[in-house]
């Protein structure tokens, strides 16, 4: 907690990631040795397909009329902006300044020219919001006409969610040490150098009232929420200056820091964890455990430059980590989904092996299976047909 100009200057501004950095200061459980060299594992398994033989039919069962249809999202039930949205009875566009709804004949019931570019929207209920890079609207949709019923602005939009009427928007904005009210409800994450502040502003769709949380980062973040938390991840570099009678030396290490918030956005702490991550859904919660998968460009052995580290959220502490095989020498991670107890990770350098991983067991992660194929999958979903388990992976040859 950052609470004036004073705390700002002795715990934020004077930080250095060289030589007595606050990285050092605090307990790093990776010189700590807590991760150890696993053994060797028995040889992997290779799959010729992971799919099963013969042809896959479509469900037989006829979709319902006026079905919803959602946009696709990470996590079920918390909703993620897009261009379109269709609540079974109208399909709302908003595009190139204009924002049009149709009704499921493709007739246009609203057409109207915004002086504002929006780009993204949301509709919860009778509202439609529309998201811009510095404004949010909320309108109202009676089936006949739109009303405005709010706008608020902010610094840089940067993502959004919309859980349980609550609607979540990430805004960056700049650090006004001058500002007294910088400094309400802030946080440090204890790693970034810092030139941005991250805020989420929670809008409440039914109440029309506003909470923030702001966060302290670079100037790089990254969303992932459940539905129990809100992850915001920045990665930093840490460098260390070694220095002797004869020389000095540079070593560089990258971490991924990853600030959590609940949904009465209270600071519940920071995780750092050794690299970075591709996306959000490089980041997954379950059981109370929460999953990462990182890749770590100074590393220094082949094979080993990717990993994935489980967190128990009750205490934060590192409680299974896999660095071993997850890709084949220099190969990064390209693509990662996760599913209950099981983790999916695309790799690439010069062919594309999809790695199974089972974190049943959330102290001993292991890879189960691994297949091969040209290209890489840049995305994965999984989805079920007949209580048969499917994975769906999208990229390039």
């Amino acid at each position: 907690k950052i609470s004036n100009k004073a705390d700002y200057n002795q715990k934020v501004a004077k930080t250095t990631m060289y030589n007595e950095s606050i990285l050092d200061k605090m307990a790093n459980i990776f010189d700590a040795g807590v991760i150890k060299d696993y053994a060797p594992q028995a040889p992997l398994p290779s799959v010729e397909n992971m799919l099963p033989s013969g042809a896959v039919s479509a469900p037989t069962a006829d979709s319902p009329e006026n079905s919803q249809i959602n946009t696709n999202v990470q996590t079920q039930g918390i909703d993620e902006a897009d261009v379109s949205k269709c609540d079974g009875q109208y399909i709302y566009c908003v595009f190139d300044n204009n924002f049009t709804i149709y009704n499921l004949q493709g007739n246009k019931i609203v057409d109207e020219s915004l002086a504002i570019n929006y780009s993204e929207m949301y509709v919860v209920e009778d509202k439609v919001i529309l998201l811009a890079d510095t404004r949010t609207s909320i309108y109202s949709f009676d089936g006949n006409d739109v009303d405005l019923l709010k706008t608020f602005t902010y610094g840089q939009y940067n993502t959004s969610r919309v859980y349980q009427n609550q609607l979540l928007l990430i805004v960056n904005e700049q650090v006004d040490v001058n500002d007294e009210d910088t400094y309400e409800n802030l946080y440090y994450d204890g790693c970034s150098q810092v030139n941005r502040v991250y805020s989420i502003y929670k809008y409440d769709l039914k109440r029309e009232s506003f909470d923030v949380v702001k966060n302290l980062n670079s100037g790089q973040t990254k969303l992932y929420t459940s539905t129990n938390n809100i992850y915001l991840a920045t990665t930093v570099r840490k460098q260390n200056i070694v220095e002797d009678e004869y020389y000095s030396s540079m070593t560089q290490q990258q971490l991924t820091v990853i600030s959590i918030f609940d949904y009465s956005l209270n600071a519940l702490g920071a995780i750092r964890v050794q690299g970075s991550i591709l996306n959000q859904f490089s980041m997954d919660e379950y059981d109370n455990h929460l999953r990462v998968v990182t890749t770590n460009s100074f590393a220094f052995e082949p094979g080993r430059l990717n990993a994935l580290s489980v967190y128990d959220l009750d205490d934060l502490s590192l409680v299974g980590y896999l660095d071993k095989d997850i890709g084949i020498d220099y190969q990064t991670v390209r693509s990662v989904r996760f599913e209950n107890e099981t983790c999916y990770v695309v790799t690439y350098q010069n062919s594309d092996p999809l790695y199974e991983i089972d974190i049943s067991d959330v102290t001993e992660p292991k890879i189960v299976s691994v297949y091969k194929s040209p290209g890489y999958s840049n995305y994965l979903h999984t989805f079920e047909i007949d209580g048969e388990t499917y994975l769906f992976g999208i990229g390039y040859l």
